[in-house]
Order: structure tokens, then C-alpha cells, then sequence
């Protein structure tokens, strides 16, 4: 498969927490969907209210294709407000917003398929967010953004803030 050229991208992690995706079972109805609205609607002021969610992400997916509905949110709404009986929560996923370095914008599959075939090929968990303002946003497992991170520098993309990305090492006390 050849993977189309667009480099080079930027690339920044969003925030300081970690997300979480949150999957509601589907069902015979739109229901699910409605549940994880309401859930939504009560968790992100919740977490807001005790000091997280600072971030503002949030994506939703849902449709009978998907086998179910799917929420993405700051842990912090997770500690706030407990997911529903039956909700099941995949954590920590950390954002990453892809963005390109000059004045044309590359069209998303292009993009997603250039960055999954570079995060894959260094054995990266990944899932792909619809994104309205950039050029794509992925997520990445909390403990491999620090490998995404050389991947993506090898595959010639500028991945910031290097402090989010590559923490620095604890200097303890002698």
C-alpha cells in the first residue's frame, strides 16, 4: 500500500489529562445515544466543578455500524460522575491535534493514513477522533505517546509540547 506524502505535520498533545473513552452497549433504540448525552451533560460540569476537564474534549460517536456509543472525556469526569451500569471505560488516552505546516490542507484519509501507518508500524495503540478545525485528531495510549513521539520525529513531523510528550525523569533526593 503506498501511503500518500504530506509531511511535514504538526503535531501537538493537548492538555495535562488523561482521557478516557467510555462505551455505552447498544441497543434495539437511539437510546444509547440519549444516555450518553445525559451522562455527558452531568460529567463534564461535575469534573469542571472539582477543578478538572480544564481541556474541553469531548467527542461523541454513535450508529449501529459502531456496535455501540462512544464518549471521549477528561478522567477527571470519570471520578466526578461514574459511567452508567454497563458502560465500559478504556483508559488513558492521551489527544494528539495534526495540523499542517504551510498553507494547504491535505485531506483527512491522507493524513490518517500517513500517521496510522507510521504509529502502527511502531506497534502504537491509536484511534482517530472527528475533528472539525484541524486537519485530523488522534488519540494515543497515555504509555506510548513517548514512543509515538520518536516515531512521528523519525517520520519527519514536529510533535509539541516536549515536556507532555517526553516527560522529564524524576531527579530524586541523595
Amino acid at each position: 500500500m503506498k501511503v500518500p506524502s504530506v509531511s511535514p505535520l504538526r503535531i501537538q498533545a493537548l492538555g495535562f489529562e488523561s482521557l478516557a473513552v467510555v462505551s455505552f452497549p447498544h441497543v434495539e433504540s437511539p437510546s444509547s445515544a440519549g444516555e450518553a448525552l445525559d451522562w455527558l451533560a452531568t460529567a463534564l460540569p461535575a469534573a469542571r466543578a472539582a477543578g478538572g476537564a480544564k481541556g474541553g474534549i469531548a467527542a461523541l460517536a454513535a450508529g449501529s455500524t459502531l456496535g455501540a456509543t462512544a464518549v471521549v472525556v477528561p478522567e477527571s469526569a470519570l471520578r466526578a460522575c461514574p459511567p452508567p451500569a454497563g458502560a465500559t471505560v478504556d483508559l488513558p488516552w492521551a489527544a494528539l491535534e495534526v495540523s499542517l505546516s504551510g498553507a494547504s490542507s491535505p485531506d483527512t484519509a491522507a493524513v490518517l493514513s500517513l500517521l496510522g501507518s507510521t504509529l502502527t508500524a511502531a506497534n502504537i495503540r491509536w484511534r482517530a477522533l472527528p475533528a472539525a478545525e484541524v486537519s485530523c485528531l488522534l488519540l494515543v495510549r497515555e504509555e506510548d505517546l513517548s514512543a509515538a513521539g520518536v516515531a512521528l520525529a523519525r517520520a519527519g513531523h514536529a510533535l509539541s509540547p516536549s515536556v507532555r510528550v517526553c516527560p522529564p525523569t524524576p531527579v530524586e533526593d541523595q
